[in-house]
């Protein structure tokens, strides 16, 4: 298995002196890395290790793995990126690419990768890679580094009568986060994002990390969600445009996106995440025209570095998808498995709390994971047994055995499967392939609640019973096929539904 994951890697050789970007752990955020630097490497000391001088860490130098460095690439700035040549390509590598986006300063980065979009369509045969590149030079308008305004829709803040104005006190940052907070605002001023403001209304902004390494701007509405003043340490200022913080600006962005969207076949969106499939690439192509003019349409302009086109799986909403099948992300999956061993009550809620969003992967989740729900609840002290440690490692080990899903299709018979004990009941939803194989569709589980762990064993397994074909009601419900249930307790089969 190792040598099919290694077919693609290449050999990356650094010398004494090289700059790079190294990805480490986020101060008193352990549990968080991003790429840090620019670091200068010291000294080689294997293939695959290297010693770097890391000043503004507590240790001056570290030992780091190639894996866990990049080439940090200074930018030209007397470039011209406004060039586009799509007749010459050149021999870069993906990894080379990453370290260009990680060098600039630009919003965007999409002149970058339109002089050349070949690194982006690497999958694709040469031919499909020049119809996608001609498609894109048709919507050349949405790939601009400065974000287009939006007249499709407004977002309309009304005050009630009683409203009092709130002004609150700019956030103290440090001198870099500073300057980097007054080029975010000349950058917002300068593309009519937002215009100096004397409103009797102010809430302060502040920056949030981003996983590329550059900051996000955000304004704390907690206090206020009425009006879009915010106060900087250089002055107060307000969004010309509907901003990010509103408590109800991601309704009006849905309802701006189920705009764009509608009537289009093959195409589904959550707030910006958008996915296009189709069976064929001539569908394919025809999806994605009809989108990108939609979005023309709306001046709705594309970020070309977060996407991907044409390919058989992407991930979609923390899941990857695509060939029928839906599995978890490996990084996620990779990130809890790398987690330690809970020390305290808030600890064993973050565990549930990533291991639980992948749950319908997991058969018996429920029962599993039972000790550790266990240990969530105030009224018990938080003892870590042996039986905690079996339950955080076996969930752990259900999460990194790769598992599958398949998609339903609605054309075919489902098939149910159902098991009850005295801690909780469990599903799952099966179907059969092409092949006569049956596959899972989604596993679900429930814990007991106190009244229904007195319940007989007849009781249990007929609830378990019930509590399939209402979780799975969606898939279920209407369809013309008939639906065989399997159970372990032989008296539900004279029951007649």
């Amino acid at each position: 298995m190792k040598d099919n994951f290694d077919k693609r890697t290449v050999d990356r050789e650094f010398k004494p002196g090289d700059l790079v970007l190294a990805f480490l752990p986020i101060p008193k955020k352990p549990l968080q890395s991003k790429f840090h630097g620019p670091y200068v490497i010291k000294q080689k000391v294997s293939n695959v290790n290297y010693v770097i001088k890391t000043p503004d860490r507590r240790k001056s130098e570290r030992l780091i793995h190639v894996n866990l460095i990049k080439l940090y690439v200074i930018r030209d700035s007397n470039q011209d990126v406004s060039v586009l040549n799509f007749e010459e390509t050149t021999n870069i590598s993906v990894d080379e690419q990453d370290d260009i986006l990680v060098a600039t300063d630009m919003k965007l980065q999409n002149s970058d990768i339109l002089a050349n979009p070949q690194v982006k369509l690497q999958h694709l045969t040469p031919d499909q890679r020049e119809e996608m590149v001609c498609l894109l030079m048709e919507f050349l308008q949405l790939f601009g580094d400065a974000p287009l305004q939006c007249p499709l829709v407004e977002h309309d803040v009304e005050l009630i009568s009683s409203a009092r104005p709130i002004k609150q006190h700019p956030y103290r940052v440090s001198p870099w986060k500073r300057e980097a907070l007054r080029k975010e605002v000349q950058f917002l001023m300068d593309h009519g994002l937002m215009e100096k403001s004397d409103s009797a209304w102010a809430s302060p902004c502040l920056l949030v990390d981003k996983p590329d390494g550059s900051f996000r701007m955000c304004t704390d509405y907690r206090q206020v969600n009425q009006l879009t003043s915010f106060v900087t340490p250089d002055g107060l200022y307000a969004y010309a445009v509907m901003p990010f913080g509103m408590v109800n600006a991601p309704a009006t962005f849905q309802r701006l996106i189920h705009r764009v969207t509608e009537g289009l076949i093959g195409v589904q969106s959550y707030l910006d995440d958008l996915i296009v499939y189709s069976k064929t690439w001539e569908d394919h192509l025809l999806q994605l025209r009809a989108l990108l003019y939609n979005r023309a349409e709306a001046q709705l302009t594309v970020n070309l570095a977060k996407s991907e086109f044409c390919h058989a799986k992407v991930v979609f909403l923390g899941h990857v998808v695509g060939q029928g099948d839906v599995s978890p992300v490996s990084a996620k999956v990779e990130a809890i498995a790398s987690l330690p061993v809970p020390q305290d009550r808030k600890a064993v809620m973050h565990y549930l709390g990533m291991t639980g969003y992948y749950r319908r992967f997991v058969p018996n989740f429920a029962d599993v994971s039972a000790p550790l729900t266990d240990l969530v609840s105030p009224k018990k002290k938080f003892v870590w047994t042996q039986e905690c440690q079996d339950s955080f490692v076996k969930v752990r080990a259900l999460l990194t055995n790769s598992p599958i899903l398949k998609s339903p299709q609605f054309n075919k018979p489902f098939v149910l499967q159902i098991d009850a004990s005295d801690v909780g009941v469990g599903a799952v939803l099966l179907q059969y392939s092409d092949d006569d194989v049956l596959h899972p569709v989604c596993y679900a589980s429930t814990k007991l609640k106190p009244h229904q762990k007195n319940y007989s064993t007849i009781e249990k397994e007929c609830y378990a019973m019930i509590y399939a074909i209402e979780k799975f009601n969606v898939y279920l419900n209407g369809s013309s096929f008939h639906i065989d249930i399997y159970t372990d307790h032989n008296p539900l089969k004279f029951l007649h539904i």
